[in-house]
């Protein structure tokens, strides 16, 4: 299936957004990068222009929205159970974890299925009989964490149908995106502001992925330690005219990274003090990840071909060619995308794999989705600007169809009720994750998200309900049969066939349509056709003059 599905990814400094199109392979649309200065004002006005940009999207009918969030603060854990439905682990789960994690509602909880471990008939090292079943891996985001990540998209009219830690979304990038080799072993270091993602890949999987309370702002603190100034005009200068070199090679970097245009020149600034600043900075950066690369690569017995720089510190002027000297491997700043793009700014990993998600959750392929339980999808900007208006209307012609099948007894009404029924159960499992037949259930999952003014106050039911009171109060001395009742799926033309007995009951009918709000004062002639004494009629009624919801149309 094609899908066309928007990644989020909101950094320390900036909001990025790209658009992508799944069809035979990943591609990307459109991208965008929205600056912020990082207070809680600014990250507020990137996300109104970010839901801006959205809706000017509208024309390219997006199928869902995905968003990654901080990684560094998940947990994870393991858990074997004799059975695989997923349902069943969904209400047993808080209770599996309590001996790790409390349950009192302060975690958000996502899991995904494994395969069946047969634990063997040998046992352990110990001699203990090994475990049996089937492997769930289970994550814990907390709880108000996430709801504070997803409150300033909700002011904005922007809910993202999968989030996920940047570490999970990662998988789903790696298949479609990158341009890589079946078997070769790389590092992919995605370095931003607040913390670094480290990944080890094998080909097109990963195989192992960390997320590290450590970034670029190691850099900004070494700055303005040794400049002696303050912490948001060190990442200035950063930005502007910092460098990374080996001992003894600052000068020709500076002048290299300066006549490229990399870096502009500072008045005042020693460069090639911020050039030492910028490695020291590094230097404690590194550490840690290069401890925990070469521990997991030992127990590999791996060594990587390459490594790939991303994320906002990776913008720092030299940083490659240092790297593969700290490293002892090729390093290169930027990603091998192998997707068709004419998009530049705001394509990151964490925004791709966040698109690529959405695409997968569609399908039912994203387990570890943190939109679960109170937190769960209710809905998104573009899917329910395009489709609010016909969830209502199923409902509403489901319970019409009923009704008008205890006064007609007809056939096919009775199969055109199934058919809508079908119809909407499928329709409320893809939008609200559940099965809903009744109208005022589908009423308040949609009056739970967002407002929007364009829903009429008059539905399709009503006109059933007006119909059928209204013929039953008025017309009960009159032979009619009601053959067939239908109205299209924007409420605006009624089609009624029948047959009338006389030659008094038509006009009456006419005259009772003529009385109803909703209909023109002067009802079209109908086409009749007459057999004997009963008269058969199509009539069809423009219903264009309803009264539509303001701002009170949902709450």
């Amino acid at each position: 299936m094609a899908y066309k599905t928007v990644g989020i990814d909101i950094g320390a400094h900036a909001v990025r957004f790209v658009l992508c199109q799944t069809e035979m392979k990943a591609s990307i649309i459109q991208s965008g990068v929205i600056e912020s200065d990082g207070s809680p004002e600014g990250n507020d006005r990137a996300l109104e222009q970010l839901a801006e940009r959205l809706v000017k999207l509208k024309r390219e009918q997006i199928d869902a929205i995905g968003m990654c969030v901080d990684p560094t603060i998940v947990l994870s854990t393991h858990r074997m159970f004799d059975f695989s439905d997923p349902a069943l682990i969904d209400k047993i789960l808080p209770t599996s974890v309590m001996d790790i994690w409390k349950n009192d509602g302060s975690a958000q909880l996502a899991f995904e299925v494994g395969e069946y471990v047969d634990g063997g008939d040998e046992g352990d090292a110990d001699g203990e009989e090994r475990e049996k079943g089937y492997d769930v891996r289970v994550i814990n985001y907390p709880y108000m964490a996430l709801c504070e990540k997803l409150a300033p998209l909700k002011r904005v009219q922007i809910d993202p149908h999968v989030v996920l830690p940047a570490t999970e979304a990662l998988p789903y990038a790696l298949p479609g995106m990158l341009d890589v080799g079946d078997d070769e072993v790389y590092v992919i270091l995605d370095i931003g502001a607040r913390k670094t993602l480290l990944s080890v890949c094998e080909g097109r999987s990963v195989k192992l992925s960390r997320a590290l309370k450590v970034g670029g702002g190691t850099l900004d603190s070494a700055i303005a330690e040794y400049f002696q100034i303050p912490l948001d005009d060190a990442r200035i200068l950063k930005e502007c005219s910092g460098f990374v070199a080996v001992p003894g090679a600052e000068r020709a970097v500076y002048e290299r990274s300066l006549q490229s245009g990399e870096i502009s020149a500072t008045e005042g600034v020693d460069e090639i003090a911020l050039g030492q600043a910028c490695a020291s900075g590094l230097g404690v950066l590194f550490q840690g990840i290069r401890q925990t690369l070469m521990n997991y690569l030992s127990q590999r017995h791996a060594e990587p071909t390459h490594v790939y720089l991303t994320g906002g510190c990776a913008q720092l002027a030299g940083l490659g060619d240092w790297m593969s000297q700290y490293m002892g491997v090729p390093c290169t700043v930027g990603v091998p995308f192998g997707i068709w793009t004419e998009a530049k700014d705001g394509v990151t990993l964490d925004a791709c794999a966040a698109a690529l998600a959405a695409a997968a959750n569609i399908e039912g392929k994203c387990p570890l989705n943190l939109r679960r339980g109170r937190l769960a999808h209710k809905g998104s900007l573009a899917y329910l600007q395009e489709n609010k208006w016909v969830l209502l209307s199923c409902a509403a012609i489901l319970i019409g169809a009923i009704i008008f099948m205890m006064v007609t007894h007809a056939k096919t009404v009775r199969e055109e009720h199934d058919r809508l029924e079908a119809a909407l159960a499928e329709t409320t499992q893809a939008v609200f994750g559940k099965k809903l037949l009744k109208y005022n259930q589908i009423d308040k999952e949609i009056r739970s998200s967002q407002s929007y003014n364009f829903i009429p106050e008059y539905t399709a039911f009503s006109h059933f309900m007006w119909l059928s009171n209204n013929i039953n109060d008025n017309l009960a001395d009159v032979e009619m049969d009601l053959n067939s009742l239908e109205i299209d799926m924007q409420r605006k033309i009624v089609k009624i066939r029948g047959e009338v007995g006389g030659d008094e009951g038509l006009p009456r009918f006419m005259q009772l349509l003529e009385q109803y709000e909703c209909f023109p004062d002067e009802i079209p002639e109908p086409r009749t056709s007459k057999v004997k004494d009963r008269t058969s009629f199509t009539l069809s009624v423009n219903a264009n003059h309803c009264p539509t919801g303001g701002d009170n149309a949902i709450d």
